[in-house]
């Protein structure tokens, strides 16, 4: 029996280092443009199935916490007209409340 938990405690004990190394790997890789453009990617692709239309994002910077910058950003709805063709989009936000769910935005400028 002491074998059995001794085994049971080293896969658990390396279990949580893996998903404990895995995050940290995950938090550095966030910072970057690269990954951070991947998973603007990965959501501009989900809303352009969902709402049948076509979305791009060249580039996402996200600079701090209330900056964010989205570069080469195209718009086209379902009739196939161009809604938005822009150089670059910086969103300032005033507040993130998790709690309620909501983004306070305190300014956006477009070029």
């Amino acid at each position: 029996m002491a074998k059995l938990l001794k085994i049971v405690g080293r896969t658990i004990g390396i279990t949580v280092e893996w998903l404990l190394f895995l995050f940290i790997v995950f938090a550095f890789s966030i910072r970057f443009s690269a990954f951070q453009t991947y998973l603007g990617s990965l959501a501009t692709s989900f809303f352009s199935k969902e709402l049948k239309a076509d979305f791009k994002i060249g580039q996402i910077d996200v600079v701090s916490f209330n900056k964010i910058i989205l570069k080469d950003v195209f718009v086209k709805d379902q009739s196939n007209d161009t809604l938005a063709l822009l150089k670059s989009i910086d969103v300032r936000v005033k507040n993130l409340l998790f709690a309620k769910s909501k983004l306070v935005i305190r300014s956006i400028a477009l070029q």
